[in-house]
């Protein structure tokens, strides 16, 4: 599958970049929740290479809720003898007598909840199953996938600072996704603070590569679509609105980095210090995708307000020595081949 999309080569490119930051991960037993989305996938899809070309022999336990599913988009995790399937809801308690290394926790799925009460409760079962499972052995080291979002909607140009924590009004609108992630942010590290297991969080922003979802909520993966179609363009929010975008196998990198190398406790940012407004964006695709296609204004984006999601990585580079690695042109052109294929062979 990795072919089809291109991204085999990538993955030479990842291990080569965690050896020059001394990250190896060998013979270890790892936990992962949440990887069956979008940048889970590109975890899974690279620690199976890792093993398969590399032998570096880790064994991997994906919770999923639905196995068959999983299976039919990650085939090469049928019949592999270092990979468990672990079919299971993370709103029930999950319960584990294996003795993890390293687990990672990115699994926030609200689709099912029937309330943000629900939502908020399920994630917080979660959390306390991971807790549970990362005491059982004092050497493991866990890394959350929180997101950005803790932060709140900001004005243009603003580049939030782990050090700013939580902004008030993201606490104040009790958005369920938003309240979920820093409640488990907290929870982890304060049960991590006694010194049974390691904890880092990595507040994830925006990326773009294969296994980006087709749907409108992702505005670059929409306008890469309309863009190879040759369709217009609309841009129905500000245009001034900005994001910046960070490739897929960088994301990897980054959170193995932040995983393997962070001190217990640590926050740090996730994703590209290069912002582009999202009429830009629109350009960019275009032009770098070589279409024809128009980009059209929506009568509503007039009145639409301009936010920023934008992290400020300098603890990544200061601390970890981190940096964005792939140009944004260059992580577009990586992911055109995700939009070339037909959705028959997806």
């Amino acid at each position: 599958m990795k072919e089809q999309y291109g991204i085999d080569t990538d993955f030479d490119f990842i291990k080569s970049c965690l050896a020059s930051h001394d990250v190896v991960i060998k013979d270890k037993r790892i936990l992962i929740t949440g990887g069956t989305g979008f940048l889970g996938s590109w975890l899974v899809a690279y620690l199976l290479w890792a093993n398969d070309v590399h032998g570096d022999n880790n064994h991997i336990s994906i919770v999923t809720r639905d196995k068959s599913r999983f299976l039919s988009n990650m085939p090469e995790c049928r019949n592999n003898q270092l990979v468990t399937i672990i079919e299971h809801d993370l709103a029930v308690p999950l319960e584990s007598d294996t003795s993890f290394d390293l687990i990672i926790h990115g699994a926030t799925d609200v689709q099912k909840a029937v309330s943000d009460d629900d939502s908020f409760n399920c994630a917080a079962i979660g959390t306390q199953s991971i807790i549970s499972i990362a005491k059982l052995n004092p050497n493991c080291r866990v890394v959350y996938l929180s997101s950005g979002a803790v932060y709140g909607a900001n004005a243009p140009d603003v580049w939030c600072k782990e050090t700013d924590g939580p902004r008030d009004h993201a606490l104040a609108s009790l958005n369920a996704y938003t309240a979920q992630k820093i409640s488990s942010e907290e929870t982890l590290l304060v049960a991590s603070a006694g010194g049974q297991f390691r904890c880092s969080v990595a507040r994830c922003f925006t990326f773009v590569g294969a296994f980006i979802p087709r749907t409108k909520q992702f505005a670059i993966s929409e306008f890469m679509q309309n863009a190879l179609a040759d369709e217009d363009i609309i841009l129905s929010g500000n245009e001034l609105t900005q994001r910046s975008y960070l490739y897929c196998a960088d994301f990897v990198v980054w959170l193995l980095v932040i995983f393997m190398r962070s001190e217990n406790g640590a926050v740090i940012n996730l994703g590209s210090n290069s912002a582009i407004a999202i009429g830009d964006l629109a350009s960019k695709v275009v032009e770098v995708l070589g279409s024809k296609s128009r980009i059209v204004k929506a009568t509503m984006s007039q009145n639409a307000t301009a936010t920023s999601y934008l992290p400020n990585t300098d603890k990544a580079g200061s601390q970890l020595g981190l940096r964005q690695y792939t140009t944004f042109e260059d992580a577009i052109i990586k992911t055109r081949p995700w939009f070339d294929i037909s959705d028959e062979n997806k």
